[in-house]
């Protein structure tokens, strides 16, 4: 049997999946079973723990084509690029952090299951996921790029084709709202939004928290994103609803129609947090039709049991 040296997790899948072979081929059969024991159980304390089960979205490392050249972004949590899956051109995360520990796993597993059955045109599809290697990854439909990136290349956009993004947004916010067990996105924003060749938009980053929690770059509030969070995050004991997704929404809005981030011009997260906190709103983007500007100053309630649900949010979207 060949020796195995590598410390990773890798070599655990490789091990499972050859581990009949190895011993077929071996003269020692109980000697090379023992060895792979040690080489399995040294692994598993390096790492910090063993394999992930089989689930419907799981993937070997090995039956992805990942194309380094092609780099699609690079975000807080890991690097995105283009790779092939089953022949379809995909975009894969692969997380700056590692899934450590029985919980951290169990956790991952559980979020990775509620994403994958979802399905709606503007949520974004998740293809499979990979916890079996040392840096884990995510699989996902491959589009354009991020609404905040294509906005600012494409200053030109009419009204109309912001609105339509905006109900997109929506549409995908009321189906992830409406769900037997509901997902609040608690990210919202431009930069969280795909759009395809198409010009349709699809809402990323929502699910598989695992991806925060494990990043690298992980903090409790990360820099720049005060712009889009809603009051009553800052209330101690505050658990994460509905509300403040609607709050968030309003401020997107806002930089789809003004293709700059809320309160460009200031750049200190204590600034950004009081202007918030004392009610103030980004003033109206030029070129917004008044009709436009009144249900999105609508969707900004500093009290969350005012705020309207994304059912509503649609309707008035529709109505323009």
């Amino acid at each position: 049997m060949p020796e195995i040296h590598s410390e990773r997790l890798e070599t655990l899948q490789t091990i499972k999946k050859n581990k009949e072979a190895l011993l077929k081929t071996a003269p020692e059969k109980q000697q090379a079973s023992e060895q792979l024991d040690r080489i399995t159980e040294g692994i598993e304390q390096s790492v910090g723990r063993g394999l992930s089960g089989d689930f419907s979205w799981s993937v070997d490392p090995d039956d992805v084509e990942m194309l380094r050249e092609m780099k699609l972004g690079k975000g807080s949590f890991g690097e995105v690029f283009e790779g092939i899956w089953t022949g379809e051109r995909v975009a894969i995360k692969m997380l700056n952090g590692e899934v450590k520990g029985d919980d951290a796993v169990s956790k991952t597993e559980k979020e990775a299951s509620m994403w994958y059955p979802l399905n709606h045109p503007n949520v974004l599809r998740l293809r499979v996921v990979c916890l079996n290697a040392d840096h884990p990854f995510i699989v996902m439909e491959r589009k354009k790029q991020d609404l905040a990136k294509y906005l600012k290349a494409t200053p030109e956009t009419n009204i109309i084709a912001r609105i339509k993004m905006m109900l997109g947004i929506a549409r995908g916010m009321q189906y992830l709202h409406e769900l037997e067990k509901p997902i609040i996105h608690g990210d919202l924003k431009e930069a969280n939004v795909l759009i395809g060749d198409d010009g349709s938009v699809c809402i990323t980053d929502f699910g598989l928290a695992f991806v925060k929690a494990n990043s690298k770059a992980n903090t409790k509030r990360r820099s720049g994103d005060l712009r889009w969070v809603a009051p009553e995050k800052y209330k101690r004991c505050y658990e994460l609803d509905k509300p403040s997704d609607v709050f968030s929404f309003a401020m997107a809005a806002v930089e789809i129609l003004s293709g700059e981030v809320p309160f460009p011009e200031l750049n200190e997260d204590q600034e950004i947090r009081s202007k918030i906190a004392g009610g103030e709103k980004p003033p109206q983007p030029p070129g917004t039709p008044e009709a436009l500007w009144q249900p999105i100053q609508d969707f900004w309630h500093h009290k969350p049991e005012m705020q309207p649900e994304f059912k509503d949010i649609v309707e008035r979207l529709e109505e323009l």
